[in-house]
């Protein structure tokens, strides 16, 4: 003899409905912050409903003989209504510069009346369903020029959940502004990490041969792909590095004024591996300025010597 189930947990405004399948029961509410009574019916019948408008905790028996000291009783806990949204404080706000062309909902939706998406500071409920926009400073995105290119690298940066891939793009403008309106073109773009490669590696060797021309203009935009985020609504930034021509003196690898047989150790060193050359010493050991250092120059910078 028992209510089934003996405990349940409602919000306000929820129904509850009480069903006699068997003998002669009624509903008599002893402990809440309201009074409730259904009379006692035979089975099968519906001994009553209610619906409950006041949070609290709500005590009740069968009242009929000895049914309440056999455990039949029950208790409604009745809780305050949750407003369901995104809970978490990292996510995606209208407030911020937001580039509506990913994130379009920032057109409609403010921050007292938030998107689903997006973080409701009155939400009591998360519904999972957070987007972000957190993307890599320009500490946290390096560019470092290595031999016939670059290597980027986002490993410092920390994302504010697991992502899902990261998708990486280079668009090069190898000639400048040719039209003259102040903008480079960026005419030339390749998708270095494509998407749903689901790449979650945080760095990549950007080798290309636009790298040995003495102008060229790189613009790299890195996608993080988040959950929840669309592929349009992935977080996005651009990085840009422009061409360093640094004045050298070709096969002058130590850059002392001479060129000799240390000249030629310095270029072996590099092309073996044991150190690296970066700048003005690159510069000078790519002596055809082809953009990568190779016995090519080592035959080149002999030829300087003996000459």
């Amino acid at each position: 003899m028992y209510y089934n189930p003996e405990n349940i947990e409602i919000q306000v405004g929820d129904t509850v409905e009480w069903y006699n399948e068997g003998g002669y029961h009624d509903v008599v509410v002893t402990s809440g912050p309201e009074s409730i009574s259904f009379s006692a019916c035979s089975s099968p019948c519906n001994i009553g409903s209610y619906t409950f408008t006041l949070p609290g905790t709500y005590d009740y028996i069968c009242s009929v003989g000895q049914h309440a000291a056999m455990g039949m009783v029950g208790t409604v806990t009745v809780v305050e209504s949750g407003v369901e949204g995104c809970m978490d404080p990292n996510a995606i706000r209208c407030d911020e510069d937001i580039d509506t062309l990913y994130f379009p909902e920032c057109l409609s939706c403010l921050d007292s009346e938030p998107c689903e998406n997006y973080y409701n500071e009155n939400a009591t409920a998360d519904n999972g369903l957070c987007m972000y926009n957190d993307m890599p400073t320009g500490s946290e995105f390096v560019i470092t020029q290595v031999d016939g290119g670059y290597n980027v690298d986002w490993s410092t940066f920390s994302p504010p959940v697991d992502v899902l891939q990261y998708t990486l793009q280079r668009c090069l403008d190898p000639d400048g502004d040719t039209d003259g309106d102040g903008y480079y073109e960026y005419e030339n773009c390749q998708m270095l990490i494509a998407p749903m490669s689901f790449n979650l590696d945080t760095s990549f060797d950007d080798i290309n041969e636009v790298f040995s021309n003495d102008v060229y203009f790189a613009k790299y935009t890195l996608y993080v792909h988040y959950p929840n985020n669309n592929y349009w609504g992935s977080a996005n930034a651009y990085y840009l590095v422009e061409s360093q021509s640094p004045q050298c003196t070709a096969g002058d690898v130590s850059g002392d004024g001479t060129i000799n047989v240390l000249d030629v150790i310095s270029t072996v060193n590099h092309i073996i591996g044991t150190s690296t050359l970066e700048g003005e010493g690159f510069c000078a050991g790519d002596v055809n300025g082809d953009g990568v250092i190779n016995v090519t120059d080592i035959v080149s910078l002999i030829n300087i010597i003996l000459s």
